[in-house]
């Protein structure tokens, strides 16, 4: 009996002892503001993505141009943002806002893709030609959506306190000429005490 005890003893200490090293994982909300670092987030992501389309859409400069594209969104900063995410978000809500006239058509980034799927109809033998996409035919962009994001790191003198700021600037620009209609930035701004 003594030596029950003196195991179950130690089960339960182990148990403790492994309860209190496991970390916890449960879902969250993936709305909600990701405070947990200065590094550029989800919740900067969605929020710069956002708050720079819904700006474009409102000048309505989208709709001066009869199609656009993305070109895939820059990263100056110092740490690994994906911006593919940026651009895809970007993306999404013009295309589906009933406010935008203009079409999407491919950007350079995703032509591979459209070049592959013209030559596997056209070329491959399997497809009736009176079905298949003809070679020639796509739809070139009359404007051109840029963008790119940056940031500057500041230290107070003490090393307790960092803030980064990230800049975001986007533009529309036509294509055939050149010039730019719209350009606009978003500022986040992050403090860690």
């Amino acid at each position: 009996m003594k030596k029950f005890t003196l195991l179950l003893s130690g089960l339960v200490i182990a148990s403790a002892i492994s309860s209190c090293s496991t970390p916890s994982v449960s879902y969250v909300d993936p709305n909600s503001v990701n405070n947990l670092t200065t590094n550029f987030t989800m919740t900067d992501l969605l929020q710069v993505s956002q708050t720079m389309a819904t700006k474009l859409i409102s000048s309505g400069k989208i709709n001066r141009c009869a199609s656009y594209t993305v070109s895939p969104v820059v990263n100056k900063t110092d740490q690994y943002i994906d911006t593919s995410t940026i651009t895809q978000s970007i993306q999404d809500k013009l295309s589906n806002s009933n406010a935008v006239t203009a079409n999407y058509v491919v950007s350079g980034a995703e032509m591979q893709n459209q070049v592959d799927e013209l030559q596997r109809q056209n070329q491959s033998g399997l497809y009736d030609k009176s079905t298949t996409a003809k070679m020639g035919n796509m739809t070139g962009a009359e404007c051109r959506i840029d963008g790119f994001v940056n940031n500057i790191t500041s230290v107070s003198p003490d090393g307790k306190t960092q803030r980064v700021d990230y800049q975001y600037n986007m533009k529309l620009i036509n294509v055939k000429k050149g010039m730019g209609l719209w350009s606009d930035q978003k500022i986040i701004s992050k403090q860690r005490s």
